[in-house]
Formats: C-alpha cells, structure tokens, sequence
C-alpha cells in the first residue's frame, strides 16, 4: 500500500510538471495498484513519446553545457582583454607625462650633470679650436708680443661655440624623443581603440 501511495503522487507530480505525461501518470497509477498486464498501443505511444523526450532533455542538457563553456570562454577572453586595456591605459598615462616632461625641459636650462656629459663629447670637436688659439698665444709669447686680451676673446668664443653646440645637440636629442613618444602615444591610442572594440564584440 505504502509502495502504491509513492507511485501515485510520483504519477501526479510528473502530470503536474508536464502535460506531456499525463497518460504516463494514469498508467502509473494502474500498476501501482497491481494491475499488472500486457502493453497496450497506448502504453506503447506513451512509452515511444516518453524516449523522444528523454533524448529532448540530453540533448538540451549538451547544448546547455557547450553555451556554458562557450560562455566561459568569452568571460575568460574579456577579462584577459580588460586587464590589457588597464595595461595600455597606465602606459599611454605615463607617456603622456614623459612627453609633457620633454616639452617643460626643453624650455628650461638643462641639469649641470648633462652639460658636463656634453661637454665631454664636445672636447673632441673643439680640441683644434683650442689647440690654434694656444698655438697662437705661445707664439705671441715667444715674439715678445702676447696679447691677453686677443687670447681671452679666442677662448670666450670657444667657449660660446662649446655651449651652442651642447645646447643644439640637447635640443636635437629632445626633440627625436619626443618625436618618438608622439608615435609611442598615436600606437597606444591606436591599441586602446582596437582592445574597446574587442570588448565590445565579446560583449556582444
């Protein structure tokens, strides 16, 4: 009796969710109450239609599953595409410090440190300016004619010319980095524009 009683609220909780078993649910009821006999064309069909609804119900059950993992998918690509974006973000932010640094410098005098560099480099380019105006001097001096005045004007100028060309040549070096910080900023504005349309896309 207690075995009959489980098979019929089964049978009606299965009509309740589905009208598709309600012959299922009556037949049920029938061998649960031990009405034991052949199958009947209509047990049969109910039988047939039950199968085709069980493969209903895998099938969906495996296209559930591949949306998930397609899903899955394309959580893990945005998040990896979120995180390069973040990247080029912070990147394009720092370059666009460095340009603004460039541009601020190169409007004001440059650190001693980078003079005497520069003036390391220039020795070699002024060492025969130098070398004349000393070869001069010393043979003003052996004539008995030295003229302090004309050897502190040679070295002014050379010293002027040292400065013009340590100063031309920091201005050259800043303006092909900050050329070069232009193309590295238009790439990054590029990246990030292309990384937003491919969020958007796995958005979508």
């Amino acid at each position: 009796m207690k075995r009959s009683r489980l098979a019929v609220e089964t049978s009606l909780r299965i009509k309740q969710r589905s009208p598709i078993h309600a012959d299922l649910a009556e037949i049920l009821i029938t061998k649960s109450l031990g009405c034991f006999c052949l199958l009947s064309p209509r047990e049969e069909e109910v039988k047939r239609q039950l199968k085709a609804y069980h493969v209903s119900l895998l099938t969906s059950l495996a296209e559930l599953q591949s949306t998930a993992r397609a899903l899955q998918t394309q959580l893990a690509m945005k998040e990896a595409k979120q995180r390069r974006l973040l990247l080029l973000q912070d990147e394009y932010r720092k370059k666009e410090e460095e340009l603004l640094s460039l541009l601020s410098s190169s409007s004001s005098p440059p650190p001693l440190l980078d003079e005497q560099k520069e003036e390391e480099e220039n020795r070699g380019e002024e060492g025969k300016e130098e070398e004349e105006g000393s070869g001069e001097e010393e043979e003003d001096s052996r004539e008995g004619k030295k003229k302090p005045s004309t050897a502190k004007s040679k070295k002014k100028k050379i010293e002027e010319r040292r400065e013009a060309l340590a100063m031309e040549r920091r201005r050259k070096k800043s303006k092909e980095r900050e050329e070069s910080v232009r193309r590295e900023i238009e790439e990054l504005s590029l990246s990030i524009l292309q990384e937003h349309q491919h969020l958007q896309k796995v958005a979508l």
